[in-house]
């Protein structure tokens, strides 16, 4: 005698699993633990934020702290220490990373969405400068972009987008991908590492200041060096880095 030996229900919350193509889904989207778990922890995951281990969104979610991604921008430092394993310090600075966090360019927050091989210079190639450029896209005559209407068809991305929008402020992105720019004087941090950020957040480096560079940016708007000096004459706007970094939702 034959036995079917596919599932009829979640195993994680016992909800009626349903066809999605060729794949088995469970439709219960927003309550069953290991679909909002998961994508609580891939966001966390795409924010490079070791400051939290998967063992703690599962913590959070066992002590009703958490439900949703939107949940982890109201946590405060009070909530978590009374958390075994959190301490004053582990508290304070969970919740200062996840307010770092909240403020970012479009492209950038898609690109952390988690959709197949889609990063911020594809957001940027594909023309998509907002939230609702994003939702209303619908062009499939490229891969990336048909991984885009393929991810907004899964179940609960959508809501999960709107989630997430809801609590992170989108800023302008002061530049396209690839415009070039250049540094003076004291940086944040060394060199080498300015270059690391600008060009994993789009940029391109340029080494001196001429007529293709966008932006100069310094530790003072009123330098006379060399190249802020040619950056006057050229009439490229110069930036802090406090300022262009804010702007571009870059962390240093």
């Amino acid at each position: 005698m034959e036995t079917n030996l596919l599932p009829t229900e979640c195993p994680c919350c016992g909800t009626p699993v349903v066809w999605n193509g060729v794949h088995l889904q469970c439709p219960n989207t927003k309550g069953c633990r290991e679909q909002v778990i998961g994508k609580i922890k891939s966001w966390v995951a795409a924010l490079d934020a070791d400051f939290v281990a998967s063992a703690t969104i599962d913590l959070l979610w066992d002590n009703n702290l958490i439900q949703s991604i939107t949940d982890l921008y109201r946590l405060t430092a009070d909530d978590l220490r009374k958390l075994d394993g959190f301490g004053d310090r582990k508290a304070e600075n969970f919740v200062y990373q996840l307010e770092k966090s909240k403020e970012m360019p479009f492209s950038k927050f898609a690109g952390k969405l988690s959709i197949l091989n889609v990063g911020v210079r594809a957001i940027k190639n594909l023309g998509i400068k907002t939230y609702d450029d994003f939702v209303k896209f619908n062009d499939p005559r490229y891969v990336i972009g048909q991984n885009i209407i393929a991810w907004k068809k899964e179940p609960g991305n959508l809501d999960m987008l709107r989630e997430l929008h809801d609590c992170i402020k989108i800023i302008d992105e002061t530049v396209s991908n690839g415009t070039k720019v250049c540094a003076t004087g004291k940086a944040p941090v060394v060199r080498s590492e300015i270059v690391k950020l600008l060009e994993s957040n789009g940029f391109a480096w340029n080494d001196g200041v001429d007529k293709e560079v966008k932006f100069l940016i310094t530790d003072d708007v009123n330098s006379t060096s060399s190249k802020a000096v040619k950056a006057r004459k050229l009439g490229i706007p110069i930036l802090t880095y406090t300022d262009f970094f804010k702007q571009n939702g870059i962390h240093v």
